[in-house]
């Protein structure tokens, strides 16, 4: 999308050829191209964690995982409650606990 988005922005294609071009859908990039949404923007819920503390969370995980230490879900979901409260994060977690959706 962003290819597509940058030719149309420097004038090297129309929104339709760069759609075909490109493979996205021509409706976004004009919408893009337009201004009214953000070229960053994403479809569906937001990330409750910065991509920062989930990298963090991962690293540990992956860590534990390759000591022979892995971890079930119930372990993973724990792991994050005690991070999200060590780290005083706010979340929309009930009581602070992950739900069985969020690992999905």
């Amino acid at each position: 999308m962003v290819a597509a988005y940058n030719a149309v922005m420097e004038g090297r294609m129309s929104a339709n050829r760069a759609a075909q071009y490109y493979k996205v859908n021509k409706k976004s990039l004009l919408r893009q191209t337009s201004g009214e949404i953000p070229i960053n923007a994403h479809v569906g819920k937001g990330t409750v964690l910065s991509p920062i503390h989930e990298a963090e969370l991962v690293g540990c995980i992956k860590l534990m995982a390759d000591w022979g230490w892995g971890l079930t879900s119930d372990e993973v979901k724990n792991s994050v409650q005690d991070f999200v409260n060590h780290s005083k994060i706010e979340t929309p977690f009930v009581n602070r606990q992950t739900g069985r959706d969020w690992l999905d």
